[in-house]
């Protein structure tokens, strides 16, 4: 988070920095080839900024204009939807992204839309590139920036999510669509806190599983006054007392939903069962139903979205490489993006024969996974988190993901910025 004071209409405003992303901004890229005015009904509306544009310096965030107070741009750089999801369509990751954020805003009056707004104030995220993408130029390895705006008193704030330091092994889809809640959070007037099973976790020693990364939302935590890179504590700033209620702070500055929301889907995992061990390429048929309708069902090895599956049967074959521990996590999403979940977790192994002994896991045209083990996290710094809760044992994927995309923060100067691990 950053540092900075700043006084607006009597009231302080900050800017800190984590993973967000930014803005609709002047001079933008032309449109994602069939994207299509959204509606909008809420009274809020956020911005997820995919398509590229050009940002400006300027005293106060405008992203209807392109102004950030943080960095500037001459040509920022579009979402590569095969950097976090390069096994699935790029519109089927498009898709899964926007959902996600909208998941963890779906109980307050706010539309997450993909489609840049034709009129009246929004708050961005431009979701694309890297810290390198920006001028000044923000040190590698940083995932996101964002201002704290406390109170939400600029309705216009601007983000930066930067989407390419998150690959499957650091997170993917799941990662950024928790970076992007986390830094348009900071924007709502949320600071960190200690809560592991809230997007604005951030600590020094930080513990969550990859379960953990999955059932984000915002609630009740205490401020974190942790600085990534050695900076020292930062003190609360916003002047909320411990411990915070994200939930109840979001439905403060935006309001609570209107209208009713329908029940969240109901899901099971038929196939593959309890096994230990599964060959290289084995099926997955899975269970899902809606009060409405299931939109579609979303499966993950471990962090990375591998397959999207819109019309029962939900039935598909995968195809991964061996690995010690691969979790397998089933999601079906509705309308209003609510989701329901289901998970196994076993070995993959090429040895490992299926009915009839034909070895499964010989397809040489099969794509690879950029599966993490805990060799290759140890490469990136990762594998080393301890304490914080004490429950689960924390997976190698929380230490790639939010751990650095969304929990690290380090004060430089005027501004603060967030590291992956």
């Amino acid at each position: 988070m950053r540092g900075m004071r700043r006084r607006r209409s009597g009231a302080r405003r900050l800017r800190a920095v984590w993973l967000v992303a930014l803005v609709g901004l002047a001079g933008c890229a032309p449109p994602r080839p069939g994207a299509v005015a959204q509606a909008v009904t809420a009274t809020h509306v956020l911005f997820l900024d995919l398509d590229g544009a050009v940002v400006s310096s300027g005293a106060t965030d405008d992203a209807v204009t392109g102004v950030s107070e943080l960095a500037a741009a001459s040509a920022y750089p579009a979402f590569d939807p095969a950097v976090g999801a390069p096994r699935v369509a790029a519109a089927d990751a498009v898709t899964a992204l926007a959902d996600r954020v909208r998941g963890y805003y779906v109980p307050f009056d706010l539309d997450v839309v993909t489609v840049r707004p034709t009129s009246g104030d929004f708050a961005s995220v431009l979701v694309g590139g890297t810290g390198a993408s920006l001028s000044p130029a923000q040190a590698s390895g940083i995932a996101g920036i964002a201002p704290l705006d406390c109170g939400d008193n600029n309705e216009k704030s601007l983000g930066f999510a930067f989407a390419d330091s998150l690959a499957p092994r650091y997170g993917g889809l799941v990662s950024l669509g928790a970076a992007i809640a986390h830094e348009a959070g900071h924007g709502y007037g949320l600071q960190h806190v200690t809560e592991p099973l809230d997007p604005m976790y951030s600590v020094a020693v930080p513990t969550q599983t990859l379960d953990d990364l999955f059932a984000l939302r915002f609630r009740l935590g205490s401020y974190s006054s942790f600085a990534a890179g050695g900076g020292a504590p930062q003190p609360e700033r916003c002047g909320e007392a411990d411990p915070m209620d994200n939930d109840l702070l979001l439905s403060v500055a935006l309001g609570q939903r209107k209208g009713t929301l329908s029940a969240a889907p109901t899901i099971a995992i038929d196939a593959p069962g309890n096994a230990a061990e599964l060959p290289t390429t084995f099926p997955v048929a899975i269970s899902a139903i809606d009060d409405v309708a299931v939109e579609r069902v979303e499966i993950y090895a471990n962090l990375e979205l591998v397959a999207v599956l819109k019309s029962p049967p939900y039935e598909t074959m995968l195809t991964l490489d061996p690995a010690d521990s691969v979790t397998l996590t089933v999601e079906a999403v509705d309308a209003d993006a609510l989701r329901a979940r289901a998970s196994r977790k076993f070995a993959v192994r090429a040895s490992v024969e299926v009915d009839g002994g034909v070895d499964a896991g010989t397809d040489a045209t099969a794509p690879p996974v950029d599966a993490a083990s805990c060799t290759d996290c140890a490469k990136d710094g990762g594998c080393t988190m301890t304490g914080g809760r004490p429950a689960p044992t924390p997976t190698p994927f929380s230490v790639l993901l939010l751990i650095a995309a969304l929990l690290v923060a380090r004060k430089l100067g005027r501004q603060d910025r967030s590291f992956e691990p």
